[in-house]
């Protein structure tokens, strides 16, 4: 009902109709990596479940990625998934902040528009770490530094960055949620 795909912002339930706030895919955009937001209302009529209005919000910007958290599913796509290591993402009011696996880090971001992504330089508790996480845990930081686009990724956030020697890669995040905007501001 909301589309193929999708990536689900908000959704709210109000006086028997589903609002959804969702991002898709544009007119001449592949199905992987929409960028236009919609409101979608759904109701019923004669029994079913349909969509009653839909409506264009504009493309997604670096605000719509505000207020999220996330954990880090894989370094790039010919990696492995990661298991037993948390390695997180919480974007808030121009800061992407987390834990790297062993330290906490925190940095300012911006976007020069659309989905073009920097991050400044970033600053990381001292804790030591054992080899194999430290390891990893450089690769990530590094690998968030040299940010430079991110997308909403069936389900997942995708952030592309330049790797040393001129490579792309991507970080692969699983959603954590929304942050809550009161308990955020105590």
């Amino acid at each position: 009902m909301l589309g193929d795909r999708v990536q689900l912002l908000a959704m709210q339930v109000e006086d028997g109709q589903v609002f959804a706030e969702i991002v898709t895919q544009g007119p001449d955009e592949g199905l992987c990596c929409g960028t236009l937001k919609m409101r979608k209302t759904l109701g019923l009529q004669d029994g079913q479940l349909a969509e009653v209005a839909s409506e264009e919000l504009g493309p997604v910007s670096l605000d719509d990625l505000m207020a999220t958290q996330w954990r880090l599913h894989r370094l790039n796509f010919d990696q492995e998934p990661l298991v037993d290591v948390t390695i997180s993402a919480e974007f808030a009011e121009g800061t992407v902040s987390g834990t790297g696996g062993c330290n906490s880090y925190s940095a300012d971001v911006t976007s020069s528009g659309g989905q073009l992504l920097a991050v400044a330089p970033i600053a990381t508790t001292a804790m030591a770490c054992d080899d194999e996480l430290g390891k990893l845990e450089a690769a990530y930081l590094a690998a968030l530094q040299s940010a430079t686009e991110w997308r909403f990724y069936p389900g997942q956030l995708a952030i592309g960055y330049l790797a040393t020697g001129g490579d792309q890669g991507t970080l692969f995040f699983n959603p954590l949620g929304r942050i809550d905007s009161d308990a955020a501001s105590e």
